[in-house]
């Protein structure tokens, strides 16, 4: 049997493997991770399916490694801009003490300035978590609902 193979390691032991056959009528997915193994066989027509969705899922996956990185620069910022706040507003509050009270009012204005931009940013980013999460729930139900007509669909289909 002519086969050709792609296997990635996960984690050290752990592996996805795909096995395409040219002779045989199918293709096997194989998952062997954290001690269990599974084989999934699908015939052509579920591997032409899924060779079709594979270049959007590889970009959803990019995607998911751009927001990721995103993410951690944001909260870096975040919490550069915190730190920064506290150091002034303790700075303000020494040049308070010694009679610098313009110093300290600009410090303290431009304190408060940064913590009303950290707190936007902390918005937009629970506004984006929130709408990640309820396209997923969306989908999520989209999958049961096409899984639901699909069996319905196939209940129906005439007798061979």
């Amino acid at each position: 049997m002519n086969v050709a193979s792609l296997s990635f390691t996960l984690d050290g032991q752990d592996a996805v493997r795909l096995w395409v056959s040219r002779t045989a009528p199918w293709m096997c997915l194989v998952v062997d991770a954290d001690g269990a193994y599974t084989e999934i066989r699908m015939d052509r027509e579920h591997a032409r399916a899924l060779c079709e969705q594979i270049p959007s899922a590889l970009a959803g996956l990019d995607k998911w490694f751009v927001e990721d990185v995103r993410r951690e620069d944001v909260e870096a910022a975040g919490r550069r801009a915190v730190d920064l706040t506290a150091q002034a507003l303790d700075l303000a509050a020494t040049a308070e003490r010694v009679g610098a009270h313009e110093q300290a009012s600009a410090l303290r204005t431009a304190a408060a300035a940064t913590a009303a931009t950290v707190t936007a940013v902390d918005d937009v980013v629970r506004g984006f978590e929130d709408a990640t999460a309820g396209a997923d729930r969306a989908s999520e139900s989209l999958l049961f609902v096409m899984s639901e007509a699909g069996a319905a669909l196939r209940c129906r289909q005439p007798a061979t």
